[in-house]
């Protein structure tokens, strides 16, 4: 299982749940995870490789970007172990 969620939803209790019944998470860390946003800002993001795609709908058009690391075994937050 994975779970998508907000940054409203990016709490430890909620990775703590969702990792506890076995599960996955992508979750965004803003303003509400100061020290986890201020550490995963930090990285190499420059380097890393990106994904986009324009999304059209709502009488808007939004250009969307994926970027995604292995975690570093630094970053302290339940469930962010490096994948195996």
């Amino acid at each position: 299982m994975v779970v998508t969620a907000d940054a409203m939803h990016t709490q430890v209790d909620t990775a703590e749940w969702i990792v506890g019944r076995g599960g996955h998470y992508l979750l965004t860390p803003l303003g509400n995870q100061k020290t986890l946003h201020r550490t995963l800002k930090a990285l190499p993001w420059k380097n890393v490789p990106s994904t986009s795609w324009v999304d059209t709908g709502h009488e808007r058009r939004v250009r969307r970007t994926v970027k995604a690391i292995e975690i570093p075994t630094w970053v302290d937050f339940p469930g962010s172990a490096p994948y195996p």
